[in-house]
């Protein structure tokens, strides 16, 4: 809202979303597949024993959405690092045409020198 004496700062990319450039928002996620604990009856004095497979596998997803409504994801075995977002990114902007504005969250992923000069191009 406007008020007098309060100067409106836009952002560096604010023209270019109002001259009609897709706006791509980014995250990822992490999924263990690690078995968890629970809790269950037993007989008294018999400590009930479930056998489980103990898997330290570590899947994670990278997903980015348009305000066009387009939807790209990528899963992977184990961390995602800055390759890998790099390499997502090359592959959403091989699929969007005209000026894109990427709009990462704040993970430290997303601050590593490699992301963010490809977002800066």
């Amino acid at each position: 809202m406007w008020r007098p004496g309060f100067e409106c700062k836009v952002k560096p990319w604010g023209k270019k979303i109002a001259d009609g450039a897709t706006v791509v928002f980014l995250d990822e996620s992490g999924f263990s597949l690690k078995t968890t604990r629970v809790r269950t009856w037993g007989r008294c004095g018999q400590t009930p024993v479930f056998p489980t497979r103990l898997r330290w596998e570590h899947l994670s997803v990278i997903g980015a959405i348009t305000t066009g409504g387009q939807f790209f994801q990528h899963t992977h075995h184990g961390a995602i690092r800055s390759p890998q977002v790099v390499a997502f990114l090359e592959h959403v902007l091989r699929h969007i045409a005209g000026e894109v504005v990427v709009v990462p969250d704040r993970a430290m992923i997303h601050r590593a020198k490699v992301v963010q000069a490809c977002v800066a191009t």
